[in-house]
């Protein structure tokens, strides 16, 4: 139940557009959150409604649910589509037109313009 609230808060937060002001990277960052909750509330839940197990290995008798296979097929669709959708994000990144040592010196400018002065002197960035 916890992840189909979560799924629908999602799925109201993009129906407002609110994830439209957010970059790619953080979209991705959110949708791997997401996907996290998702596989720890699924674990829990598929735990709760599975069959009792005897520890001597006798059977358990238990009548029929078709429940556990139709919510474990359900969560299963869930998580497909949000692996799909961090792809489709992923996907649609700009390719880095750059070296590495080139790319990596950049992303050091931009650490250094973003970083507070007394921690350059002390952490001094380069490659």
């Amino acid at each position: 139940e916890e992840s189909a609230s979560a799924m629908e808060t999602e799925a109201k937060a993009e129906a407002k557009g609110e994830n439209e002001g957010l970059d790619t990277i953080t979209r991705i960052q959110n949708e791997v959150a997401n996907l996290s909750h998702m596989y720890y509330n699924f674990t829990g839940g598929l735990q709760e409604m599975a069959p009792p197990v005897s520890v001597t290995g006798e059977p358990v008798k238990v009548e029929s649910d078709t429940s556990v296979e139709y919510n474990a097929e359900e969560l299963a669709t869930q998580i497909v589509n949000v692996h799909k959708k961090i792809d489709e994000l992923i996907d649609s990144l700009e390719d880095i037109d750059m070296e590495e040592d080139e790319h990596i010196q950049a992303i050091i400018d931009i650490q250094v313009k973003l970083m507070p002065k007394h921690h350059i002197k002390r952490f001094p960035l380069s490659l």
